[in-house]
């Protein structure tokens, strides 16, 4: 029937309108502020993330300014892509239209997908370039044509600039290879033309690594210490189940279906790939979302096994319906449709009905919220208070403004950008290489965000007034407070070098 060609775009631009409803109660995320500030100061690199994102987010600042709609019209849009490349996997597989649609709807009903997609982070992007990869690599298998190879050395080049995490699906199916029919790509052009494109790419954002003392090894080293000691091997294998639900079952299928047909082709390797990335991850103690790229083409094997396999109608359409309706009560988990005290009850009510997930922040302690949504709350709250006090200060021209983390400094930068405020200084992250040396004319007046008066501040200025705080104790930054500092008691830009040079 005619409509059936209509069923999968259906989905995919489902999936971009349920994802773009989703900023209704909450606000920008943390990382998104740092993200859109990068946008202001375009560069080869960054502390923590590699410059395709900066990208990203120039591009659709340029083009909506700094609103909602420019942090997630471009993750929503890409949820409907990955959606629809994950039904070509499925065709590429053998699997038909049931197969297809059950691709689709397996991957929609997944809470990471639901709640990586709202979010402006390379998150979603790595997602979405692990599965292309796998599936360029696929339609090299069935059409032995070696010019795929020059598509993906550009795609490698992208998914490098996105997230460096790419390099262990790419060391995993590369050292797989050998082992397989294909190992004859290692003796021709295109396989060295594939490397020669992927380092073009990427040799930018090496230079600036080297330039800058390397900090994506300063950055792996910090998330050791104070985050990835937290997680331990039960905790991450039990968030694979609940980052996928019902579709982990999908997705284990799968991978016996790719071992299955190894006698047909070298499916295998997926799976192998596949057990690699969760080996490694699981041995390293990653975070529970790093193997996130794996699954869905994972689960659009196993929807072609089960559409080989189970040909009676009603159990067929049995299968979508069940993931479909599990996944209903459970959307809040990945979009935020209630407010944050209503998420507060939900998630609570989810606890009492022995389902508590998601709590647990990086911190290793458990929280009202989700971490991705307490990192929702108060951003405007902190900007309004933050021009409050800007507004109080008569020589603006000797005004600076200090947020002590980047979702401060990005909140109070981007929110109030239409009010010709200084931009904010910050340590955190990338803003440390913006820092300017010192001040013409030297500071009088200094706007400090902390959720504690620092000494070292403290001691500065004779004249300090708290005016505001974050009460909400949803958020993260709660008990954040703005401060306005007055009267130095000595120069400025003199306690500002001594900073600097306690910070190098």
């Amino acid at each position: 029937m005619k409509f059936k060609q209509y069923i999968i775009p259906a989905i995919c631009i489902f999936n971009v309108l349920l994802h773009l409803s989703s900023f209704r109660y909450l606000e920008f995320h943390r990382d998104e502020l740092l993200y859109f500030s990068f946008a202001n100061h375009l560069d080869l690199g960054y502390a923590s993330v590699p410059p395709l994102i900066s990208l990203f987010a120039f591009t659709m600042k340029s083009l909506f300014g700094f609103s909602m709609f420019s942090v997630k019209i471009l993750p929503a849009l890409l949820s409907g892509a990955l959606i629809y490349l994950c039904t070509k996997i499925a065709k590429e597989l053998g699997g038909g239209l049931y197969a297809q649609i059950l691709t689709a709807i397996a991957l929609t009903c997944t809470p990471l997908v639901l709640r990586a997609y709202i979010l402006f982070q390379p998150v979603p992007f790595d997602i979405f370039f692990w599965t292309l990869i796998y599936y360029l690599i696929l339609r090299f298998i069935n059409t032995k044509n070696l010019k795929l190879f020059y598509i993906i050395g550009i795609v490698v080049g992208l998914a490098l600039l996105n997230k460096y995490l790419i390099i262990l699906q790419l060391v995993s199916i590369i050292s797989i290879l050998p082992f397989t029919k294909y190992r004859y790509i290692f003796t021709k052009k295109e396989f060295y033309f594939c490397l020669g494109i992927t380092l073009i790419i990427t040799s930018p954002n090496i230079y600036w690594q080297f330039a800058n003392d390397t900090p994506l090894f300063t950055h792996m080293d910090q998330l050791k210490e104070t985050q990835l000691q937290y997680i331990s091997k039960v905790t991450f294998i039990s968030e694979q189940f609940l980052m996928f639900l019902f579709s982990t079952f999908i997705a284990i299928i799968g991978g016996y279906y790719l071992i299955k047909n190894s006698k047909k082709e070298d499916y295998w390797l997926f799976a192998l790939s596949a057990t690699i990335v969760l080996c490694s991850l699981l041995m390293m103690n990653g975070k529970p979302y790093y193997a996130a790229g794996i699954f869905p083409f994972l689960i659009a094997s196993g929807a072609v096994f089960i559409s080989k396999k189970i040909t009676t109608i009603w159990i067929r359409w049995t299968i979508p319906l069940i993931i479909f309706v599990t996944i209903i009560p459970l959307v809040p988990i990945g979009i935020p449709f209630l407010s944050p005290s209503n998420l507060e009850i939900y998630f609570d009510k989810l606890e009492n009905a022995g389902l508590d997930v998601g709590r647990i922040h990086e911190d290793g302690q458990k929280h009202s919220l989700p971490q991705d949504f307490a990192d929702m709350i108060g951003w405007s709250e902190i900007a309004e208070l933050a021009k409050i006090a800007y507004d109080k200060v008569e020589d603006k021209k000797a005004c600076a403004i200090y947020g002590e983390n980047y979702g401060l400094a990005g909140a109070i930068s981007l929110i109030n950008e239409k009010h010709d405020m200084p931009e904010v200084l910050s340590f955190s992250d990338a803003y440390r290489y913006w820092a300017p040396k010192r001040f013409d004319p030297d500071i009088t007046s200094f706007i400090y965000v902390n959720d504690e008066m620092g000494l070292d501040v403290k001691q500065l200025f004779d004249k300090i007034e708290i005016i505001g705080k974050i009460d909400d104790p949803l958020s993260r930054q709660y008990n954040t407070k703005v401060y306005l500092c007055q009267s130095p008691n000595r120069s400025f830009n003199q306690f500002w070098a001594e900073t600097l040079d306690r910070l190098d």
